[in-house]
């Protein structure tokens, strides 16, 4: 588990050299977007004996050509983010909170989240609409209608393939070419969970 400032800290260092900038080559990016942190101010962020303001993490990010999303939560997806000294939850959840996608907690009135984002917040919008979702449950209908769709352009364009269980031993292929689900041979298949409109691998059973 970390807090956003630790994720932050190794974000920094972690970009910064894959993009082989020394401390201050990224100091000098900032002091030309009139920022004020020189080269100790990074070393010294990096190393944790300096404390970030919210303003220098929006400007290091946009020097490093990275969205602020990325450098404050995991980007492994199992990973814990430590929102408040008393509430962690998992990267995935961190990140569809602050994309205004749903609602950090179960208890949280979503009702009132989804009326503080602007009707132009695509991810926060039924798709193909104007009209802001009112509910978790309106956000997650029309996501798993787009996972769906999703999935079915991927097995079109021929880059993946999409199967279904039928039990063990039996599974669905699905046909592209003519929008149907054809019996097959069981193996290593891309399972897909009707319930969540998503796939994934495993290996069925031979009878």
């Amino acid at each position: 588990m970390a807090l956003p400032s630790e994720v932050f800290r190794a974000r920094l260092r972690e970009l910064r050299r894959a993009k082989e900038w020394t401390q201050q080559q990224l100091a000098d990016m900032l002091t030309d977007a009139g920022v004020k942190l020189d080269a100790t101010a990074v070393t010294r962020l990096e190393g944790g004996t300096r404390g970030v303001a919210l303003d220098e993490v929006v400007a290091i990010a946009a020097a490093l050509g990275v969205s602020p999303l990325h450098m404050i939560v995991p980007l492994h997806n199992d990973d814990l983010l430590n929102v408040d000294p008393q509430f962690s939850t998992d990267a995935v959840t961190a990140r569809a909170w602050m994309r205004g996608q749903q609602p950090l907690r179960k208890t949280d009135d979503d009702k009132w989240f989804y009326s503080q984002t602007p009707y132009n917040d695509w991810d926060a919008v039924e798709v193909g609409t104007a009209y802001r979702f009112e509910s978790l449950k309106d956000y997650l209908a029309v996501r798993q209608q787009l996972d769906c769709q999703r999935m079915r352009k991927l097995v079109t364009d021929g880059i993946f393939s999409w199967s279904r269980s039928k039990g063990p031993g039996h599974v669905e292929h699905y046909d592209a070419a003519t929008d149907t689900w054809i019996e097959g041979e069981a193996s290593d298949v891309q399972v897909y969970d009707e319930a969540t409109g998503t796939g994934s691998t495993r290996k069925e059973d031979q009878e």
